[in-house]
């Protein structure tokens, strides 16, 4: 665990980071982050040689880039990549389907990409917030585009849902009046304890905050087996 219990998105930002950790390749190689910000998953792919890209108007926290380009139109050759991760961008991409094709174009033959979207998640850097895809939606999207799906992990359940959708409703209010700040977090941090503790004996699936997805492109390497 990387947050403060604190932090009101940590849910949300623990589980694309673990999620990552368990379906990284081994040896990564060549690694493309789409979408990167300020690179929060770099530290994953330790001897990699790791290149970040993101869009030159970005809605999010701030970014450094190496390059600067749209995912529907990457600006590298064919197989040029071992692993390309993309996390929470394909809800703001108006043709998913078109940077997915671009996603498997610059991997090569036995290359993966590590995928994660949200599900149920508010409207967020509006305009741009297209779309939520289920676990199904995606998969079937990445296999539409050429990619064999190896592992799908589920990220939160319904307990995480409720506090996340609550927090981003209520937490503002708390932050109002500095005399509260203090117990609002304490609030909140009790509360995502409490929903991670619950979800861990859950089984129920129709309840997620996204999905982290792996895929591979057919070729020379192929052949890991599914998880998920």
């Amino acid at each position: 665990m990387r947050y403060s219990w604190a932090f009101r998105y940590r849910l949300v930002r623990e589980g694309i980071h673990n999620s990552l950790a368990e379906l990284r390749p081994e040896k990564a190689g060549r690694v493309l982050d789409i979408g990167c910000g300020h690179r929060p998953y770099r530290e994953l792919f330790p001897g990699s040689q790791y290149l970040g890209m993101d869009m030159p108007v970005s809605y999010g926290e701030g970014s450094s880039p190496d390059a600067w380009a749209s995912a529907a139109a990457l600006p590298f050759a064919d197989g040029s990549f071992d692993c390309v991760v993309c996390t929470e961008v394909l809800e703001h991409l108006e043709d998913p389907a078109r940077a997915v094709n671009e996603m498997r174009g610059v991997l090569r033959p036995g290359g993966c990409l590590l995928l994660s979207s949200p599900f149920i998640w508010p409207l967020h850097e509006q305009p741009r917030d297209f779309l939520r895809y289920t676990r199904f939606g995606l998969e079937s999207l990445l296999m539409e585009n050429g990619l064999e799906v190896v592992a799908t992990i589920k990220r939160g359940g319904f307990w995480s849902v409720m506090v996340q959708l609550a927090s981003d409703r209520y937490y503002p209010v708390g932050r109002k009046c500095r005399a509260f700040t203090a117990l609002s977090d304490r609030l909140w941090g009790l509360l995502q304890w409490a929903a991670w503790k619950c979800d861990q004996k859950s089984n129920d699936d129709n309840y997620a905050l996204g999905w982290t997805v792996k895929a591979v492109k057919p070729g020379k390497g192929t052949g890991e087996k599914g998880k998920g």
